[in-house]
């Protein structure tokens, strides 16, 4: 984690001026997998979202998934649930994408076992990158992310790709 943090860029107010509105009044999200790269930047007002500890982000997840899942909960599903949660480092976003992803069984499963699994194999076949190395805690965003993503319908995917294309990011 070290070494990472020495040889990658870090996101910060610097890195990120040239996308910010400018002359209008309002709020911004910014989603980072590190969260302490915005801890001490100057114009910066708000609050910053920590990564969620590991009871914490099962809470979430059973918020997000509502009463009926809540009931039909077993201990395998338990299991699967917060193995697949541990995995994605109690990132906020990751959570609510998770549990969208078992809610819909024609995107992940029709049980969370079903939608670890799925996770699980996409995280063993996702293609390389060209820029650069996938790191640990990026291999399963990045699984959950192709998940998500292969769900879209094909000419949303070519949109997707081509503002990808024209905009890279180098992170």
């Amino acid at each position: 984690m070290y070494w990472e943090k020495l040889t990658r860029p870090t996101e910060n107010e610097e890195t990120l001026r040239g996308y910010m509105p400018v002359g209008v009044n309002g709020s911004i999200l910014m989603t980072s997998r590190k969260w302490y790269n915005y801890t001490n930047d100057i114009g910066r007002h708000g609050e910053t979202v920590k990564p969620f500890d590991p009871e914490p982000s099962w809470e979430l997840l059973l918020g997000f998934l509502g009463e009926e899942w809540k009931q039909k909960v077993d201990p395998a599903e338990i299991e699967a649930a917060k193995a697949m949660l541990g995995e994605l480092e109690g990132l906020a976003l990751a959570i609510v994408q998770t549990a969208e992803l078992i809610k819909d069984p024609e995107i992940g499963g029709a049980t969370i076992v079903e939608t670890y699994a799925k996770f699980r194999e996409t995280k063993q076949n996702l293609p390389p990158r060209f820029a650069s190395e996938r790191s640990n805690s990026e291999i399963p965003l990045d699984a959950l992310w192709d998940i998500i993503f292969k769900a879209l319908q094909p000419d949303a995917r070519v949109l997707i790709g081509v503002l990808a294309w024209l905009s890279p990011g180098r992170f």
